[in-house]
């Protein structure tokens, strides 16, 4: 695999598994770092990073169009459920081949729980940043911040899954 098509297929995965943790919800203004909330009978993990509060456990509301890894039901147990773009939005799913776009609200709910939201753009930015900033970088542009998550990824290709984790 070239550079280029290495470097384009890393980011990718880092953001589908970014993604995966994704319903984020405003801070509440407390000191709590750890805490948790209730959807759809199971209770989940939440985690305060900077300003924002965010989901650390994968969703396992079984929504329409929602499905387990390997059509198993017990790996929804283990990794939560899949869910289709439209699915996750909590729209119909010929959004996924019909532009729906115009649907998508300020603060989007989707399938999140009441009082969260479908991160959006500024979310993620937010997020990265303080993220890049509590770790040597300088918290205010993406595209460094960016960067430098790259290098280290290039730069280390011969370190554990487990090693590269904790970048």
């Amino acid at each position: 695999m070239n550079k280029g098509k290495f470097i384009s297929f890393t980011a990718s995965l880092v953001l589908a598994m970014v993604f995966t943790f994704s319903c984020s919800s405003p801070d509440d203004g407390g000191s709590v770092s750890y805490g948790s909330v209730t959807y759809g009978g199971q209770s989940y993990k939440t985690v305060k990073i900077g300003n924002q509060i965010w989901m650390a456990e994968n969703l396992n509301y079984n929504a329409s169009g929602s499905k387990c890894y390997d059509t198993s039901p017990s790996n929804c147990d283990i990794y939560g459920r899949l869910y289709s773009w439209s699915a996750a939005m909590g729209f119909s799913s010929n959004c996924d081949s019909n532009i729906c776009t115009s649907q998508i609200q300020q603060l989007h709910r989707g399938i999140c729980p009441s009082g969260w939201h479908i991160p959006s753009d500024a979310d993620w930015d937010e997020l990265f940043l303080y993220v890049d900033n509590e770790n040597g970088g300088d918290g205010e542009s993406y595209e460094n911040a960016y960067n430098r998550l790259l290098r280290k990824i290039i730069l280390r290709p011969s370190l554990s899954y487990t090693e590269r984790r904790s970048y």
